[in-house]
């Protein structure tokens, strides 16, 4: 998880992370909730990337708020159980006493777990749980005992997830509705609709139905109309008219349906992310007396010379300063063939040096390496919706509340013109039930991160979706690459003898004298001789 804070007069900019988001729907309308609270001046929820961007006044503490408003719609600001560590560079320490002070006001913030302060170089290092204490909130504190603090970018490791099916609420959920649902249908079947039927469905409806009822009340507290305010009026329409089954199963396919969508988005939302983790957690670093030792890549400073084996991945963008090798830098330039690496080059963060053993001089933090970089320009583009996301959009603002008006009049005006109450109310119900936009709204949106992340997990990356709308119009391709369209792997060809030899014996001195290289040419020369049986 990541937090970035930029504080300007009086204007605070922070984005955290938000989690449990499945529709663009439901971001659009927990981002114009947002906007109405006093002293929001800005809000924009990233559907794509999962977070939410927020400019406030200085003077107003609204984290409280606007967690709380995030929460009523059944989402959660980053993950509660999850510990975030982030380190500080403290400025203006005079003594120790004063950084063990200030280290014990620290550890008392509300969510800092822990709280180290190293004196002699001013690091602050500080265990909390990002949905209670930002890191805004640590240097406010900081700043208020008359020190300055300036944060470094920390590397967390990704917790492992368990199987989607056991780890997400929502599929929690719609296991466990899928249970009372089930049984209350078999009792239907057996013995008609009887008490234990009916609390079998209202079980159901419960369960499924938790999130978008207490998503709805926060809709309409907001004044927004969406589909969680839709099903909530027709499974309890459906409940009046004591239609219990139809009730129940509206409601547990709404929470199947909504599944489902989050299903996808948990496959596509982190495909690009996942291009990091091919970059190593560790360094192998040179110190000043000639000995090497392994540090997490966040520990690296500027300048700092990196040793890299053969067969190893680069950690940090930098120049080679000693060694000669060639590197698969193909995640980056995209260049299927490793370029060679002499004194003076430049290498990437993420590529995999090859058969030298290189030292290279550190020229950017990990945290803005060429890999970062890239990934940060692509989470951005998707910001910027494509032009069908567009109309998407406002086609989801105003259909809603049509309908909800057309099944309000539906229900209302033919009893008041002398047809049965009763059968006009449950059209107006179907009406709500069918006309749930979920699949409308969000059918472009995850279609372009699918594709977005299936590109990149094919080594293509895709600057937004209206990019790639664009290329739907393309008729003419021009490739420069070798390895674009083909394999990009070498074969042996041809064999010229020269002076006599034999063609065998060319093959066979040759693939001896490449069987320790893992460059591609020596291992064209390996897979020809061993094709012509030679060893």
């Amino acid at each position: 998880m990541a937090v970035d804070s930029v504080n300007t007069n009086r204007t605070i900019e922070e984005t955290f992370p938000l989690s449990g988001l499945d529709c663009p729907d439901c971001a659009l309308k927990v981002e114009k909730a947002i906007k109405k609270i006093p002293g929001v001046k800005e809000a924009a929820v990233n559907f794509t990337a999962s977070n939410l961007s927020l400019k406030y006044d200085s003077s107003l503490s609204l984290h409280d708020t606007v967690f709380s408003r995030v929460r009523d719609f059944g989402y959660d600001v980053g993950t509660p159980e999850e510990l975030r560590k982030s380190v500080f560079r403290i400025k203006g320490l005079d003594c120790p006493d004063c950084a063990a002070k200030l280290e014990r006001k620290v550890s008392g913030l509300n969510g800092v777990s822990q709280a180290q302060l190293v004196f002699e170089t001013g690091k602050l290092t500080v265990e909390h749980y990002e949905e209670i204490s930002l890191v805004s909130d640590i240097i406010k504190a900081i700043e208020a005992s008359g020190y300055s603090a300036e944060l470094e970018g920390v590397r967390t490791a990704t917790p492992k997830k368990g199987p989607f099916w056991l780890s997400d609420k929502r599929a929690k959920t719609v296991m466990v509705s899928a249970i009372p649902l089930m049984l209350g249908g078999t009792l239907q079947l057996v013995s008609g609709l009887t008490p234990a039927s009916i609390l079998f469905y209202i079980t159901t409806i419960l369960i499924a139905g938790y999130r978008p009822a207490r998503s709805s009340i926060s809709s309409l507290r907001s004044l927004i109309f969406d589909m969680n305010v839709l099903m909530t009026f027709a499974v309890i329409g459906a409940a009046v008219l004591g239609q219990w089954a139809e009730g129940a199963t509206v409601m547990f396919l709404y929470a199947f349906g909504t599944m489902l969508e989050a299903y996808t988005m948990d496959k596509t939302r982190h495909a690009i992310h996942g291009l990091l983790e091919i970059t190593p957690n560790q360094a192998t670093v040179k110190v000043d007396d000639g000995t090497i030792k392994t540090v997490p890549v966040e520990n690296l400073h500027i300048g700092d010379v990196v040793v890299v084996k053969p067969g190893e991945r680069i950690p940090v963008d930098g120049k080679v300063v000693q060694g000669r090798s060639s590197v698969d830098q193909s995640a980056i330039t995209g260049e299927s063939l490793p370029a060679t690496k002499d004194p003076g080059d430049e290498v990437y963060a993420g590529t995999l040096n090859h058969e030298g053993y290189i030292e290279i001089a550190i020229s950017k933090l990990y945290r803005n390496t060429m890999l970062s970089q890239i990934i940060r320009l692509v989470e951005d583009a998707q910001a910027r919706k494509a032009p069908s996301q567009q109309f998407i959009d406002r086609f989801s603002a105003y259909y809603t509340p049509i309908v909800i008006s057309a099944a309000f009049a539906i229900a209302i005006i033919p009893p008041l013109l002398g047809a049965p109450f009763i059968t006009w109310f449950y059209r107006a119900l179907v009406l709500l039930v069918i006309s749930c936009p979920c699949a409308l709204v969000i059918s472009t949106p995850v279609s372009i991160a699918a594709a977005i992340g299936a590109a990149s997990r094919n080594g293509v990356l895709i600057k937004g979706g209206s990019h790639l709308e664009v290329a739907g119009q393309i008729s003419s391709i021009v490739f420069d690459k070798t390895g674009t369209l083909t394999s990009g792997r070498l074969e042996v060809t041809d064999v010229i003898p020269l002076n006599g030899y034999a063609e065998d014996d060319i093959v066979r001195i040759t693939a001896a004298l490449e069987s320790k290289s893992e460059h591609p040419v020596a291992e064209a020369v390996i897979a020809h001789a061993k094709s012509l049986g030679l060893t």
